[in-house]
């Protein structure tokens, strides 16, 4: 949609861009809050209706599984470590669940493999490096709840990842 605004003598080009987003959170913005499950997993879900973005989070102390759906690149997902203190920066992530081990820096982006072993597994064990002091830290975390919260998630984005 285009306009013309007068504006202290000068005239100016105002666009309006209307992005075609998903139905139901991002119709309106939405506050981030933490919304519990019947399991130890939280869900944290938000939106923005400027942004078109729609936000997920799945919270199992300290491991989180993030979903985003946004205009410019769709539904992506990411798996990372939650705490306190910050990941030290450029540091690695490692997850082990079901004999599978994975790495990322920061994060690790989800693949189905990945979702399929947290679904089916009880356990998933985790590393990282907080900030500032480095060092390691180590965790286990129980995945009992984890496909509730993160059917949730998917419900809320409007999907898996689009590039599985």
């Amino acid at each position: 949609m285009k306009g013309w605004i007068k504006f202290t003598g000068f005239t100016m080009l105002v666009t309006v861009l209307l992005v075609s987003c998903a139905p139901g959170p991002l119709s309106q913005s939405t506050e981030a809050q933490w919304i519990p499950t019947n399991s130890n997993w939280k869900v944290r879900k938000s939106s923005s209706a400027a942004t078109g973005h729609a936000k997920c989070t799945a919270l199992r102390d300290p491991l989180a599984v993030f979903l985003l759906n946004s205009p410019e690149f769709g539904i992506s997902g990411a798996l990372t470590v939650f705490t306190v203190d910050d990941l030290y920066p450029g540091r690695a992530v490692y997850l082990a669940v079901g004999g599978e081990r994975f790495k990322g820096e920061e994060h690790i982006l989800l693949s189905p493999q990945i979702v399929h072993l947290l679904r089916e597994h009880p356990v998933a064990y985790i590393s990282w490096s907080p900030s500032p002091s480095g060092g390691t830290e180590e965790a286990t975390v129980e995945l009992v709840g984890f496909d509730e919260a993160y059917q949730q998630c998917v419900s809320y984005v409007g999907g898996e990842p689009k590039d599985w």
